[in-house]
């Protein structure tokens, strides 16, 4: 009788967790750049604002032939953090988050984030993106990038051996 219920509640689980894929009509890429200083203490959360990023949304909509009006949802794919020159290492960032907001929508919105960095990131930070339907903001000209950054804390241990 258990094991009819378990099976039961799978199946039905299964059934009802259908869902239809998105129709991806296009993506767009976003760059910006930002300094992060080497004097920054572990204490707080610090937040570098990139004004005045340009999505290029009309056009990429015209370039793919799709309506604007036809477009429902926007999403965040795939946030990277890399360095510009130089290959890094970013064991010393502890979280992260990247948030948008514009003029025409003022209110930030979470992008991307990850609440625990690896201690090993191979050159790259990728983050995971969030869920956060994006349309209203991103489908504006220019937009504003907030990345905040939390550094890890190392804790230094002396030992008194003789």
């Amino acid at each position: 009788m258990m094991a009819r219920l378990l099976v039961l509640f799978i199946v039905i689980g299964m059934i009802t967790s259908c869902e239809k894929d998105p129709d991806i009509r296009y993506q767009a890429l976003l760059d910006a750049e930002f300094v992060i200083p080497t004097n920054l203490n572990t204490l707080e959360t610090h937040y570098f604002t990139i004004e005045n990023v340009p999505t290029f949304f009309f056009q990429n909509a015209q370039l793919h032939n799709v309506d604007t009006s036809s477009i429902l949802d926007i999403k965040a794919a795939k946030g990277l953090l890399r360095a510009t020159f130089n290959d890094a290492d970013y064991d010393f960032i502890e979280r992260i988050v990247v948030n948008v907001y514009s003029n025409k929508n003022p209110r930030k919105k979470e992008m991307y984030y990850l609440d625990f960095v690896p201690l090993s990131t191979d050159k790259e930070l990728r983050m995971l993106s969030s869920t956060t339907n994006l349309k209203g903001t991103l489908d504006s000209e220019l937009v504003t990038i907030e990345v905040g950054i939390k550094l890890r804390r190392y804790a230094l241990v002396i030992s008194d051996q003789n």
